[in-house]
């Protein structure tokens, strides 16, 4: 897998409300880019075909994606999978037939999202 620079999260405790409660400090730095590299970190496992649990077929080809990232992003899968959870809830990952559409394009639209 490519190299990834992850953000530095740090937490810490700022003090003892009562013996069951501590109120904790959340220090991201490089906040304004934590996402982008949580984008880059899932991609680079998407392609790696790493915690993948779902996999597009079309046109004969496999495309291996994270079913989460996908439903946030679009409609169409979110109401897809939500729709087959239940019946699927036991398997590792999910495979679907896309139909009506190329593979170039299905590529294109999971490496987008």
């Amino acid at each position: 897998m490519g190299e990834i620079t992850a953000s530095v999260v740090t937490i810490e405790p700022i003090e003892n409300i009562d013996n069951d409660t501590i109120q904790l400090h959340l220090k991201c730095e490089n906040f304004n880019i934590h996402g982008i590299q949580t984008l880059k970190c899932l991609d680079a496992m998407r392609k790696e075909r790493q915690l993948c649990d779902v996999i597009l077929t079309v046109e004969g080809h496999e495309l291996f994606a994270h079913r989460a990232l996908l439903s946030c992003h679009s409609n169409y899968f979110r109401e897809l999978f939500l729709h087959d959870e239940i019946d699927t809830l036991k398997k590792k990952q999910m495979y679907y037939q896309i139909d009506g559409l190329e593979y170039t394009a299905l590529k294109l639209i999971i490496k987008f999202i």
